[in-house]
């Protein structure tokens, strides 16, 4: 082997020996150290965008305050039917249904619910029921469901004689549907 070709592999074995010590300390090193600040950059990346919320959600915190005491003052003033679901709801409606008729001299002969629906963004619940009375006193019955707190509504109403009555007997078969506002889920959460 010549002198220049031994060289020439020496130089060639060196620089391949230096690659190697620069590809490991690359790979030892710098890769971690690029890994890292890519994690680094996302997690700050994901840090602003939940600071972000926070500041919205502080830039619109008088507007929440005074949604929920809105919402709050609602509640306490009685417009609303009370209960934490529409089937507490319903069973309070019946309550007071019930309590009005028995105030009035009334029993009632049957009341179930009616179903749930929505008018001009309000929701309402609602109770079907039936009763036998007279002329006054159904209606002192619709004075005193229209007349209270919450705000009841006869949805329908429905009289007729009873049958088989006696002459000159005043008796009236009544089915009504009474309704009761419900606060609107969104607010009730606030």
């Amino acid at each position: 082997m010549s002198e220049a070709l031994k060289r020439i592999l020496h130089r060639l074995a060196a620089l391949g020996l230096l690659l190697a010590v620069i590809g490991l300390a690359v790979s030892l090193f710098v890769m971690p150290l690029v890994h890292r600040f890519d994690a680094l950059r996302s997690e700050i990346a994901t840090e602003r965008e939940q600071l972000a919320r926070f500041e919205a959600f502080a830039a619109n915190k008088d507007a929440a305050k005074a949604l929920t005491e809105r919402s709050a003052a609602a509640i306490r003033s009685g417009l609303f039917l009370p209960g934490e679901t529409d089937a507490l709801r319903t069973a309070s409606l019946q309550a007071v249904i019930t309590e009005v008729a028995e105030k009035q001299g009334v029993r009632l002969t049957s009341a179930h619910a009616l179903p749930v629906h929505e008018r001009d963004g309000l929701r309402f619940i609602g109770v079907q029921a039936e009763l036998d009375a007279d002329i006054r006193q159904l209606q002192a019955l619709i004075l005193a469901f229209e007349s209270r707190r919450p705000y009841l509504f006869i949805q329908s109403l429905q009289v007729a004689p009873v049958a088989g009555r006696r002459q000159g007997s005043d008796d009236l078969k009544v089915r009504f549907g009474i309704v009761g506002a419900v606060q609107a889920e969104g607010e009730a959460k606030l």
